[in-house]
């Protein structure tokens, strides 16, 4: 609930919100996608996450088995 509100207020991206949802370790999330754990704390950041492209928010939807839609509004 406080990540979910956290995302609301701009503070966190939505990659934090699904990592908490699924409880995904950063090593189980990096093994999913084949970022590096270093890149997926960067994303967590909503700044940094609004940059994200196309391909890597695929990776993420496929990690997190969600549309790309859902990760860019999960609520």
């Amino acid at each position: 609930e406080e990540t979910k509100n956290r995302v609301l207020a701009g503070e966190l991206s939505p990659i934090a919100y699904y990592t908490e949802k699924y409880q995904y370790s950063l090593r189980r999330l990096s093994n999913l996608t084949g970022l590096s754990k270093r890149t997926i704390r960067k994303h967590f950041k909503s700044e940094v996450f609004a940059k994200t492209d196309s391909m890597t928010l695929e990776l993420y939807a496929q990690a997190f088995k969600v549309t790309v839609e859902q990760i860019l509004k999960p609520f």
